[in-house]
């Protein structure tokens, strides 16, 4: 799946940022990046707590179920290892990270791809 994911990015080069929307309106919105020709999307977990991170895993597991095959969809701003695993498990197929906690990247690059800028990364 990582080579998938890679070659999926390096194809469209873009990924659709989705953030704070609610529920009942995320697959319709999906459904237009898709029909608009986007191929990946990203849930970005809330720092702030103001959606918790069950309830965006929830989310992620509802876009990846009904969009497989045809859309990737992963996760953004992941800080925890905690958060690695709801992804992994909710079905997501990549999470992207800007924290620089060594746990969380090797969490990341054990169950996605991760890339990190300026950082050296153990890779298992």
């Amino acid at each position: 799946m990582k080579q998938e994911v890679i070659r999926a990015i390096e194809e469209h080069k873009v990924i659709a940022i989705v953030r704070g929307v609610a529920e009942d309106k995320l697959i319709p919105l999906a459904q237009a990046l898709y029909d608009g020709g986007i191929r990946l999307i990203e849930l970005t977990f809330s720092a702030d707590g103001s959606v918790s991170d069950a309830q965006t895993a929830k989310n992620i597991g509802a876009l990846a179920t009904q969009f497989q095959g045809k859309m990737l969809v992963g996760a953004g701003t992941v800080l925890t290892e905690q958060q690695v695993a709801l992804v992994s498990q909710a079905g997501g197929v990549f999470a992207i990270s800007l924290n620089t906690d060594e746990d969380v990247i090797l969490a990341c690059n054990t169950h996605f791809f991760h890339v990190e800028a300026n950082l050296p990364l153990r890779l298992p």
